[in-house]
């Protein structure tokens, strides 16, 4: 007598969960595909726009005023170009031109209409390229003592950030004349949470786990 042979027919039931989870998985690489280039679109368009904001002129002034700025800048390059750079990386490095745009801007404005706060402001920009650019230091370097290193130097940079921060904000205080409580509570909440407020800008710049990250 022939061995029966097994029914190898799926249950109705089967086959309809199957073809479900099928076409769900279809939608969502669909649906990602569209994400990705919704992303290269998006990186492409804020390469042209930073092409058009970071111009020779303003390279010329930052080499100039704020030469760490260059620095700064093929720091980032050196991370965007790396093998398996993320698109966080390339994106960083087009906002770094904004804001080298921006501070040139910022700074001619100063000259300009205060004069007398000149320095200061210039000092608060290259104390956040320095920022910066330990931050990429950071992340270039696969030694464990350097970046425990690079870490503690950079809260000490930013130290002297708050410091600077805070002295601009008490001089508008002074000058803000119906917004002086406003900007006085602003001092006041800033003085209390420095800890909080320096730890918070070290974990950003270096990508540490933030417990209290929404994702």
């Amino acid at each position: 007598m022939s061995p029966k042979k097994k029914n190898t027919i799926m249950p109705l039931a089967t086959i309809g969960l199957f073809s479900l989870v099928m076409a769900l998985s279809g939608q969502i690489a669909s649906a990602q595909e569209e994400e990705d280039e919704a992303v290269m679109r998006e990186l492409r368009e804020r390469r042209r726009e930073s092409k058009e904001a970071y111009t020779q002129a303003v390279q010329a002034f930052i080499q100039r005023e704020l030469p760490q700025g260059i620095v700064l800048l093929k720091s980032a390059t050196t991370l965007a170009e790396r093998r398996g750079a993320t698109l966080e990386t390339q994106f960083r490095l087009l906002e770094i031109r904004f804001e080298l745009a921006e501070a040139r801007n910022e700074l001619n404005e100063s000259k300009q209409h205060y004069p007398q706060e000149y320095g200061r402001i210039k000092k608060s920009f290259e104390l956040e390229i320095q920022t910066r650019l330990l931050a990429n230091r950071f992340r270039l370097s696969e030694d464990d003592e350097e970046r425990d290193r690079l870490a503690k130097e950079l809260e000490k940079v930013l130290d002297q950030s708050f410091d600077m921060i805070h002295t601009m904000l008490e001089g508008e205080s002074r000058e803000a004349g119906p917004n002086y409580t406003q900007i006085r509570r602003r001092v006041r909440d800033r003085e209390r949470y420095r800890a909080e407020i320096i730890q918070r800008r070290k974990s950003e710049l270096l990508h540490d786990y933030d417990p209290f990250s929404w994702h």
